[in-house]
């Protein structure tokens, strides 16, 4: 008998843990401790202890929480909120609250140690100019609208950056120091072309492959004007 109930005991033992691992997997404990009624000092420290907790873990959770403040809560999110959303098994959704829904900035492949950037987010319209700031609109696809003539894409991006350019009209771009086309060939872009470029810093921009919608004979290696190539992904031709 007393074997038995040792054994019963050790059983609740390791329940016990292994349900006090499982919650601790999720933090997103109240950030908030109460302003009315008496609160012991041991109590107050576990309260904030338990918030920081949270705060420290990004609000990781399989579910968005619902554990802010008054006001706007309790309950409400704000804009800004973190969460690391677990619901995906391998996986943590790093997103931030915009004041009306939860946008994914990036993964944590928990799996392969690896961080995937979200890459995308909108297709903003921004106006040709002599200086087309492609940085001064968010979204990694950016339309250009209007038929002016592009000299430079601005210096507002971060180096290394890289932004697809979408043309809804036949703005002109203009191969010099500002933007470097393959073939050296400025040209006119026809409604539909599209091309990505990258910032190399100091307004130095390169087009690194260029789609253009229209159907032109252009055979390979053969060097001509890059707006004026076979339909398809080209970089030089």
């Amino acid at each position: 008998m007393r074997r038995a109930i040792l054994a019963l005991a050790l059983a609740i033992s390791w329940l016990a843990v292994a349900f006090t691992v499982h919650t601790l997997a999720t933090s997103q404990n109240n950030l908030w401790s109460p302003t009315t009624g008496t609160v012991s000092g041991l109590q107050l420290t576990t309260n904030y202890n338990n918030a920081l907790d949270s705060l420290n873990q990004c609000n990781n959770g399989s579910s968005a929480p619902t554990n802010q403040p008054p006001p706007p809560g309790p309950g409400t999110p704000s804009l800004g909120n973190c969460w690391l959303d677990t619901s995906v098994a391998g996986a943590a959704n790093y997103k931030r609250y915009d004041g009306t829904s939860w946008l994914t900035l990036g993964t944590f492949d928990t799996t392969n140690h690896i961080w995937q950037s979200a890459v995308g987010g909108g297709a903003p319209t921004l106006a040709s100019a002599a200086t087309t700031d492609l940085c001064s609109v968010p979204g990694y696809i950016v339309q250009v609208t209007g038929t002016a003539t592009i000299t430079s894409f601005g210096t507002t991006c971060a180096v290394g950056q890289m932004k697809v350019v979408d043309f809804i009209n036949a703005a002109s771009i203009t191969n010099g120091p500002n933007i470097q086309i393959p073939g050296a060939s400025s040209g006119t872009a026809t409604s539909g072309d599209r091309a990505l470029a990258i910032y190399f810093g100091g307004n130095v921009w390169a087009l690194m492959a260029y789609y253009s919608i229209n159907a032109k004979n252009c055979a390979p290696g053969t060097p001509t004007n890059l707006f004026a190539v076979t339909a398809g992904l080209v970089t030089h031709c």
